[in-house]
């Protein structure tokens, strides 16, 4: 491919994304898409082989748009929203693809460097604003069956394998990946120069977990570790979590961690907005070189935090106001306070705590008494 022109695409051009040619992002349910954010069902491996997908129309169509720096619906996500799920992830593509040799105009090419691999839903949390497609404790709890099953998933992790010299990258999330048994197989024939990303609920580590073993011959590891609040209010928020558990884990990791990354992920909701500074301060205290993304509560609207009392608005916009000017994650908390002054949407958050109450047996008045 001409020089100017790929780099035109990977440095200049306001709609491409290598993604398409480079990467892929297996769903819990087995579907495949471009990344995380991508919009578009491209095939599902419990029907289809991975080849059959990566020549399907509908991914030949989103290369055509994208190498014509044209917008395509699969890529809204990063078209509309200016924080970290956004253009960052369209630019963090784009510079894993930079020494690839991938003609992008040839619409046919597709080399693997990254994976983001959601092998299924297993997971032992039940966090509030989560859904049972995410995690199969949800699904006991709720008597409901969402998974389908595992087929497909060894033939595509053994594509993956195939393909491992040309990866630069591997995301593991879920789920709970440290519980999933896919992870054992593929971490055991993966090279251990690959970098690799990790998202989890830190609940799962110790010596007999095979998944944490093998990771011990990773020299590159970014670990992405979901918390919410502290104390009761992450058991109650995460529930079947254990506070004390999770700081023993965290502290175990920070002792091992050597070259590893470790990064805070929140999601911001009405049981944290007016104690997530003092949370921050308090995971800065114990992780001082830790980073933060923060991320409005989706798919579960009473928790918005613009159904919060005018008072509460108020004092939540402060602190988000003083973390962003101490130079955290800037552009997620502005997002965040933008979700403030959005109007409330009439939905109750103290009906939806009603109801999970009743199915667990908690109570959300002494957890979060400010809201009361």
């Amino acid at each position: 491919m001409d020089a100017k022109k790929k780099f035109f695409l990977l440095k200049q051009a306001k709609n491409f994304c290598a993604a398409p040619w480079t990467n892929i992002y297996l769903h819990p349910n087995g579907s495949i898409r471009t990344c995380c954010v991508g919009q578009t069902d491209l095939g599902n491996i419990r029907q289809q082989s991975i080849e059959d997908i990566l020549d399907s129309p509908e991914l030949l169509q989103i290369k055509r748009d994208l190498v014509a720096d044209k917008k395509n619906s699969n890529c809204v996500t990063c078209n509309q929203n200016d924080n970290d799920s956004g253009p960052w992830l369209r630019n963090h593509y784009n510079q894993l693809s930079l020494s690839n040799t991938i003609d992008y105009e040839d619409l046919s090419q597709f080399q693997l460097i990254g994976v983001d691999a959601r092998w299924s839903n297993t997971c032992n949390f039940m966090c509030i604003y989560c859904n049972p497609f995410l995690s199969s404790a949800l699904e006991t709890e709720n008597k409901i069956i969402v998974s389908n099953g595992n087929k497909g998933n060894k033939e595509l992790l053994e594509w993956i394998i195939q393909r491992q010299d040309t990866i630069n990258e591997v995301y593991l999330a879920g789920g709970e990946p440290l519980l999933m048994k896919e992870n054992i197989d593929f971490l055991a024939e993966l090279k251990p120069s690959v970098k690799l990303r990790i998202n989890t609920n830190l609940s799962n580590l110790h010596p007999k977990n095979p998944v944490f073993r093998l990771l011990a011959k990773f020299s590159q590891i970014e670990w992405t570790i979901s918390i919410d609040n502290l104390e009761e209010r992450y058991e109650y928020t995460r529930f079947g979590s254990h506070w004390k558990t999770f700081l023993e884990n965290l502290m175990h990791l920070v002792s091992v961690k050597d070259n590893h990354k470790i990064t805070f992920n929140m999601v911001y909701f009405v049981g944290n907005a007016i104690t997530l500074k003092k949370d921050v301060k308090y995971l800065e205290n114990l992780v001082p070189e830790s980073k933060f993304t923060f991320n409005p509560v989706f798919g579960k609207s009473p928790l918005e935090v613009n159904n919060l009392p005018l008072h509460l608005k108020h004092q939540a916009r402060q602190d988000l106001s003083d973390l962003s000017k101490s130079g955290k994650s800037h552009r997620d908390l502005i997002n965040c306070i933008s979700c403030i002054d959005q109007p409330s949407n009439d939905q109750s958050y103290q009906d939806f705590f009603d109801r999970i109450d009743h199915k667990r047996d908690t109570d959300w008045k002494k957890v979060f008494p400010e809201l009361v």
